[in-house]
């Protein structure tokens, strides 16, 4: 049979006699030392092998204490099985080799008995407080690492150059970086609690086709538990109309001993501009192409400029050469007719030819074009040729 306590074991061994008793020490109500004392004065008990097993009273002190008060064995835990049977086997097997009538042992005397006991109390407490302060220690210097490094990894997460975005097992997101804030034009309270597909944003893949939701990296991720590598995505801003192109990692995140992830985090790059060095590179490459067949093909430079219109996305291009003191325009594409007659040599025209200012210069309109070729914005930018003048209808990009 089995007893939480000392008091318990007692009383059911004085009301059916055991074979055997094995004792742990530390208990509550009545220890295994006050047990044992109380055994081994019990003349219907003390014939019964008392056998301590503990892991907590683990000295020698302990042990020669526990002897003292007549225990038969003292093991120490833990024990392999068989080893544990056999111990208590030997214990069994001493006492019926023995006299039935077992005298008490001789016990020291009441106050000698309870200063020892105090004194083995006293030491298991000191023992105790000294495993508890260097528990307390190893708590705190892991506490302290924990911190710090969660210091680390979100000092990184704010200051990293790529975007961050978490999200729930539900897609929800629940934290973003500056730098996604940034790269998407919302604030993190904004994002979150939201899906990507809640947000205003329009996702496209590489060829305009629409990311769907199912579709979308962080959903395959959650959906799979597996990571989506290197997929490219244009997000769309309403609000400028302006496609930003990014590549995106998602990883899952789990649980210990979870196969479903709880969660999933997004990294992204903004490739907007790296993408767009490489189709002006390719157009470029094309440009040069064309133009080297000029001679053989009078339409090259219209073509040139049908490329560029294209890539641009702009209505009306048009390129200007020198012929004289006036720029009239040698080719475009998307200009009206009236326009370009009016416009075509971006000089004041008077009666006698070209109107000219105080200063002997040719007087120029005050528009864009004009504000070009007089070389009145900034001549670092890239839109002069010593041939003559190349730029697009588009003052946003000047």
């Amino acid at each position: 049979s089995k007893a939480s306590n000392g008091a318990e074991a007692l009383e059911a061994a004085r009301a059916k006699g055991p074979d055997l008793v094995v004792s742990d020490i530390l208990m509550p109500v009545m220890d295994g030392f006050e047990l044992c004392r109380q055994w081994k004065a019990d003349p219907s008990l003390r014939v019964v092998p008392f056998v301590f097993y503990t892991a907590t009273y683990t000295d020698a002190k302990d042990e020669e204490f526990a002897l003292k008060l007549g225990a038969d064995r003292f093991i120490v835990k833990p024990q392999e099985p068989d080893i544990l049977l056999g111990m208590l086997e030997a214990a069994i097997g001493t006492y019926e080799a023995r006299e039935t009538s077992v005298p008490p042992p001789q016990q020291p005397p009441e106050a000698a008995l309870f200063r020892e006991y105090s004194q083995v109390l006293i030491h298991k407490l000191e023992q105790k407080m000294l495993q508890l302060e260097r528990e307390v220690a190893a708590r705190r210097e892991v506490e302290a690492g924990l911190r710090a490094s969660e210091e680390r990894h979100r000092l990184l997460f704010e200051t990293m150059l790529q975007g961050v975005v978490y999200q729930d097992q539900d897609g929800s997101i629940t934290d973003a970086n500056p730098a996604a804030e940034r790269l998407l034009g919302l604030t993190v309270e904004q994002m979150r609690g939201c899906t990507p597909h809640d947000l205003r944003w329009a996702t496209v893949h590489e060829d305009g086709s629409e990311v769907l939701p199912q579709t979308h990296p962080s959903a395959v991720a959650l959906r799979t538990g597996r990571a989506v590598e290197d997929m490219v995505m244009g997000i769309c801003d309403p609000r400028d109309n302006i496609t930003r192109w990014v590549r995106v990692d998602t990883v899952p995140l789990f649980r210990p001993d979870e196969d479903a992830p709880h969660g999933v985090y997004a990294i992204f790059d903004d490739i907007t501009e790296m993408r767009r060095s490489e189709d002006e590179r390719e157009l470029s490459a094309s440009c040069i192409q064309l133009l080297s067949r000029l001679g053989e093909r009078p339409d090259a430079l219209r073509e040139v400029l049908s490329l560029i219109r294209s890539f641009t996305g702009v209505d009306a291009i048009g390129v200007r050469l020198r012929e004289g003191e006036a720029f009239p325009y040698r080719e475009s594409i998307g200009f009206p007719s009236e326009f370009l007659a009016r416009d075509g040599c971006l000089c004041s025209m008077a009666q006698g030819g070209i109107q000219r200012k105080d200063v002997g210069g040719a007087a120029l309109p005050g528009c864009v074009c004009a504000d070009v070729v007089g070389e009145r914005t900034d001549a670092t930018l890239p839109y002069f040729t010593d041939a003559g003048r190349l730029w697009t209808n588009s003052t946003s990009a000047l």
